[in-house]
């Protein structure tokens, strides 16, 4: 049994049945990472299939079969559109070249969007939605804890009527984007993709939010 640290978090190695497994505990206390240590230990020769022991992939190699999965799943149109515009923010960052193993909530919370605090909670989101997938199929023993960024406050409301002159004028993408805060309920639109205050002309970004609330799949993301 053995642990060792890089930078804050510690690492685990070692062998079991003639195989050898290693990988990050996701933790800074070495107190907690001995008992990671040890429940993984307890897992692998109970199911010796629990922890892989190829290589880990780096988050942009889990990315298709996340982005295939969102296709095709029963998700809401919405909730997928949510995801593949998460996944093209995210692209932009230094997170899809590190492995699975060594996203941290550390390496999360130094990630910067543009826009506004809802615009990068989409990222971190979708960020979030893929760790916990790769949980599920075994590429991954634990998820780390995403924080959300602070969103700022509405100030002006859209009704109906506008939402419809609104989705009506725009072209893609800043359709989806609209549809997307229908059903998130965000609050403020974010420059990145539109060109600005398109009802304006201006640079600045103008902020809203829709007379009705969040749909019961925007409640879910």
């Amino acid at each position: 049994m053995s642990l060792y640290r890089r930078d804050r978090i510690w690492h685990y190695d070692f062998w079991c049945r003639g195989k050898r497994y290693r990988g990050s505990t996701q933790e800074a206390s070495k107190t907690r990472a001995k008992r990671m240590e040890t429940l993984l230990m307890f897992q692998v020769r109970e199911k010796p299939g629990f922890i892989q022991t190829n290589r880990m992939p780096i988050l942009s190699e889990l990315a298709p079969r996340f982005l295939d999965w969102v296709t095709a799943s029963t998700l809401e149109p919405a909730t997928k559109r949510y995801y593949q515009y998460g996944w093209r923010m995210l692209q932009k960052t230094r997170i899809t070249a590190m492995r699975l193993d060594q996203i941290s909530t550390d390496a999360a919370e130094v990630l910067r969007f543009p826009g506004s605090g809802a615009n990068g909670n989409v990222a971190l989101r979708t960020l979030r939605r893929m760790l916990r997938k790769a949980t599920e199929w075994n590429l991954l023993q634990s998820c780390p804890r995403i924080k959300l960024l602070k969103e700022r406050g509405r100030d002006m409301l859209i009704d109906p009527l506008t939402e419809a002159k609104l989705l009506g004028a725009s072209p893609q993408p800043l359709r989806d984007v609209i549809l997307i805060m229908q059903d998130t309920g965000m609050g403020r639109r974010t420059c990145s993709g539109c060109g600005g205050n398109t009802s304006t002309g201006s640079n600045e970004c103008s902020s809203f939010r829709m007379a009705r609330p969040a749909t019961p799949v925007g409640m879910c993301l």
